[in-house]
């Protein structure tokens, strides 16, 4: 048995993490597999979001936990550098069989980075960031959307929704790993209006060269849509790890 994830969509033109092709994880059959109780029935649910399950056999979860938990033995990695180590996991089942977990598609990645941040959220500690995480997920996904709306939608967009999950549950383990780099003393306003004013002059720039819309009334109406995202976003970021989070995540995706 191999399970896969399949897409059908196009290659973005975005950038994309580059994967080893010939990367690979083994995890020989273990008492993990045969004697912790991950689930009574055959099959483990996992619900992200009210509209996003996944579902996994029960030993298939046993065999993604044992990864994510060597993989983070001793620091966790960010999900592109993880993912990046390796997208086939290989085992042996309960019949001493080899079988395959595979996240190599663009949906398989969005997979891969949903069930990374499900387990780095078990980590000692990080399940006690709810806020936190929640308005991590809003600033990353109001980026995602300011950039989507610019170049008018597109698989990388969609992709990056989901897989904000991801991003974002890495920053409450930054966070919990090191508070202290992230409480200052001084306030953050200038810092915060000089970065959404440089993401705004971003907005003016784009929208001013936009070959889609030519009469300045529909330039004016879209840049204010635009607007009202930042205007949204600049609720959210109310503290220097939310100002830093949403830099960091802005400049290295879009």
């Amino acid at each position: 048995m191999m399970l896969v994830f399949g897409c059908q969509n196009k290659k973005t033109t975005q950038p994309v993490t580059e994967v080893k092709k010939d990367s690979f994880f083994l995890i020989e059959q273990d008492s993990l597999l045969n004697t912790e109780p991950f689930s009574k029935e055959d099959s483990v649910r996992i619900i992200f979001e009210k509209t996003d399950t996944d579902v996994y056999n029960r030993i298939e979860f046993a065999v993604l936990r044992k990864y994510f938990k060597q993989l983070n033995e001793v620091f966790a990695l960010g999900p592109d550098a993880a993912f990046a180590k390796g997208v086939l996991i290989t085992y042996a089942d309960t019949l001493g069989e080899k079988q395959k977990i595979s996240f190599s598609s663009e949906v398989g990645q969005d997979a891969y980075y949903k069930m990374y941040a499900y387990f780095l959220k078990k980590e000692e500690g990080n399940e006690n960031f709810g806020k936190r995480r929640e308005a991590l997920i809003k600033i990353y996904r109001l980026i995602n959307d300011i950039f989507g709306y610019l170049s008018y939608g597109g698989t990388y967009f969609g992709h990056q929704y989901r897989r904000i999950l991801g991003y974002a549950e890495y920053s409450v383990y930054k966070y919990y790993k090191g508070k202290k780099f992230y409480e200052k003393a001084y306030p953050i306003e200038q810092q915060k209006a000089s970065y959404l004013k440089a993401l705004k002059q971003y907005i003016d720039d784009e929208v001013s060269v936009d070959v889609e819309i030519g009469k300045e009334k529909q330039k004016a109406d879209r840049r204010k849509e635009l607007y009202q995202l930042v205007e949204e976003l600049d609720k959210f970021i109310t503290d220097y790890f939310y100002l830093k989070s949403a830099q960091e995540f802005q400049y290295s995706h879009y």
